[in-house]
């Protein structure tokens, strides 16, 4: 019943995110039509924070406690933060062309999110070429505590230095509800989705055991 629930929120926020996103949020005066990318672009990039914060608390769960499900859980939210921050850099290129007229520039905060998404890229390859499990858990809870460092720098990079990225662009009342339904869905979303892969690896591990 109360998964059901859960289903039924999370769709009502995703598909009420997007309808308001593209249909009821009216155009922005500058960017016009264009901005829409927004809307994407937000809670992607949120997400993908968000996913590395719970891998790095995780690794430092797993060190503590030696309990293998905090590793579950780090690595299930990193290959979600992969997939969101791949999806921010996406949209952001996206959103950087119509508003700049180019798909890629040195900017501090495209670089420092570039640099970050590929430090989790390590972090994956890393658990790929270790096979016994515990050594893995710990190699994987040390790389994402110290790998964390590229988070903060991304996130703070365009409020340290000069940056093109900007921090608001004006958003109506309506705008910023859309903003907040948007990123409560993809947030709704990236838990239904770690708890699967994580229920999932219990899963693959027990029939290991059993094998």
């Amino acid at each position: 019943m109360l998964r059901r629930l859960f289903f039924i929120i999370l769709w009502a926020m995703v598909t009420t995110g997007m309808y308001m996103a593209l249909v009821v949020s009216p155009p922005a005066a500058v960017l016009g039509e264009s901005y829409r990318i927004f809307f994407f672009h937000l809670p992607n990039a949120v997400l993908a924070f968000f996913s590395f914060t719970v891998t790095a608390v995780s690794g430092i769960m797993y060190l503590r406690t030696n309990n293998i499900t905090w590793d579950d859980i780090g690595a299930g939210s990193v290959k979600l933060g992969f997939v969101f921050g791949g999806l921010a850099l996406a949209t952001g290129w996206a959103f950087s062309y119509e508003a700049w007229g180019t798909k890629w520039s040195w900017d501090p905060k495209v670089v420092t999110t570039f640099v970050m998404w590929f430090v989790y890229i390590g972090y994956i390859m890393l658990r790929r070429s270790v096979d016994d499990e515990i050594r893995k858990a710990r190699l994987s809870a040390v790389y994402a505590i110290v790998g964390y460092a590229s988070v903060p720098l991304a996130y703070l990079s365009s409020r340290l230095v000069y940056s093109l990225h900007p921090e608001s662009i004006g958003l109506t009342a309506e705008m910023k509800a859309t903003a907040v339904i948007m990123v409560a869905g993809f947030l709704l979303l990236y838990f239904y989705l770690l708890w699967f892969h994580t229920r999932l690896t219990r899963l693959f591990r027990l029939q290991g055991l059993e094998t």
